[in-house]
């Protein structure tokens, strides 16, 4: 099932890029390219950590709740901070600060999530 939905995210993204060019579409049409490239991204993310998981945990049921949550956080993370860079270097503004800055933020929000998901255990 998330590879059905994963492959059709991906279609509808790529088909967007082909289809409209930014000029035609304004800025609200970019907005929605990069949040349909952000839930694109994110299920590939999440679709590759979950086939991750289950080669190397073959004998566990890891089909618990608390196991995708965690999945999902951590491809949305990293989907998100791909997206803000792609962004960012769309409108020429990205710089090695930014690039150091949301590498940062996303350290910080992972490392504050697994320590909370620590503390819950």
């Amino acid at each position: 099932m998330l590879a059905i939905i994963t492959l059709a995210a991906l279609l509808v993204t790529i088909g967007m890029l082909f289809v409209t060019s930014p000029t035609s579409v304004g800025p609200g049409g970019v907005t929605l390219w990069f949040i349909g490239l952000l839930l694109s991204l994110t299920s590939v993310f999440m679709l590759i950590i979950r086939v991750r998981t289950k080669k190397y945990t073959a004998g566990v049921n890891d089909a618990n709740q608390t196991g995708l949550i965690v999945q999902f956080r951590a491809s949305a993370v990293l989907a998100g901070a791909l997206v803000s860079l792609l962004a960012l270097s769309s409108l020429r503004t990205l710089s090695m600060r930014d690039v150091l800055l949301i590498a940062g933020v996303t350290a910080v929000i992972e490392l504050f999530f697994y320590t909370s998901d620590r503390k819950s255990a």
